[in-house]
């Protein structure tokens, strides 16, 4: 019985890695830093876009996370590159 409990476990993991991100990752967390748009825009290995929702000058880089939901972090003062 053993060996068929750890097969199942083993399976259902698998299973895990292959749906598609958005069931993998449902949730999302996004970063806000109000005083970085357009400096942040070619940030290496960062992806930032325009905010609208927080005024002109933020930018905003949204990535998934696994629990439900949207997380929002604001970020004030000026960009640092960071």
């Amino acid at each position: 019985m053993r060996t068929t409990r750890g097969l199942a476990h083993r399976l259902a993991a698998l299973e895990g890695r292959l749906l598609p991100e958005e069931q993998q990752l449902p949730g999302q967390l996004e970063l806000h830093f109000t005083e970085a748009w357009p400096d942040c825009r070619d940030a290496p290995g960062q992806n930032f876009a325009q905010c609208r929702e927080h005024g002109p000058t933020c930018g905003v880089s949204v990535g998934r996370v696994r629990r439900p939901g949207r997380f929002v972090i604001t970020m004030g003062g000026p960009w640092l590159g960071v």
